[in-house]
């Protein structure tokens, strides 16, 4: 009974302070220390109404706006450093350190939590409860559709029949990479990674030696940025003679490779347009 006690009671702190500040109109000055926050609060507000972003909105190989995040401040993803300019709300993650979500409940300031990507229509109800809150409605509906035009832009593009695989460093196939997977389907590729026996049993994921990937010779690969660097053994799997010889760089005909950054796919909000763009690109 305490234990559930304790719960209630955080539970309480969360949720009660946001309705009351949206009801009141008091909300003009965020903190976000989620990144995948920092992306929407980026794409809704001018800097001036936000105290601080999360640590991670400036990282350009994680970040879709790490550009534009230089003319916001950044705090370090603790609950001290997103309370430290006293904004009106704060934003986290549902998956964000649960005891920096306790401390920033436990301070009495408003909280919106923001759920992992469940998918394109759970996606705009995220962006329009957010915008809703912050009393920026239109800017809400204005990012929503324009991730619903590069969509229905993009649907059915791949020829039938197309076969996508997404590797990483390694050749690691990610299962657990549920953004990827949608854009996917949206193209209209055949998804590789449900052919491979024994995935569909590992947590996240598995890597794949270069003997598989060639014997499954999917007709699209989809190759991360940070797969493609460095020098190290996991880099060097994609240039292997063997892996060139099936899938040259420059492809025109033929299997190919497409680049798709990280910072396209770590979220489900404005990144989603360009990494549309991104798989149709040549198609």
């Amino acid at each position: 009974m305490a234990v559930k006690t304790i719960l209630a009671s955080l539970l309480a702190l969360m949720m009660a302070p946001d309705m009351h500040a949206a009801e009141a109109g008091a909300i003009r000055r965020i903190a976000s220390i989620n990144l995948c926050a920092d992306q929407l609060v980026m794409a809704l507000l001018p800097p001036e109404r936000v105290t601080t972003l999360g640590p991670y909105a400036r990282d350009p190989v994680l970040s879709h706006g790490f550009e534009r995040a230089r003319a916001y401040r950044a705090n370090r993803g603790s609950a001290e450093s997103a309370l430290a300019d006293d904004p009106d709300l704060i934003l986290v993650g549902a998956f964000d350190n649960a005891q920096t979500r306790r401390l920033i409940a436990a301070s009495g300031k408003p909280v919106f939590t923001l759920e992992p990507w469940r998918g394109f229509e759970a996606g705009s109800g995220d962006i329009r409860r957010l915008s809703a809150l912050l009393g920026v409605a239109e800017q809400g509906e204005a990012l929503i559709r324009e991730i619903e035009t590069a969509r229905a832009r993009a649907a059915g593009r791949a020829k039938p029949g197309t076969r996508a695989l997404v590797l990483g460093r390694g050749g690691y196939v990610d299962i657990s990479a549920s953004i990827v997977h949608d854009l996917l389907g949206v193209v209209g590729f055949i998804d590789v990674s449900r052919e491979i026996a024994g995935l569909e049993t590992a947590r996240s994921g598995a890597f794949l030696p270069l003997e598989r990937i060639i014997a499954l010779k999917p007709d699209v690969l989809v190759l991360s940025e940070t797969s493609l660097k460095g020098e190290d053994r996991k880099a060097r799997l994609f240039a292997h003679p063997a892996f060139v010889r099936v899938y040259p760089v420059d492809s025109k005909d033929g299997p190919k490779r497409l680049a798709l950054p990280e910072r396209l796919t770590a979220c489900g909000g404005p990144g989603l347009v360009e990494a549309l763009e991104r798989l149709t690109d040549g198609l």
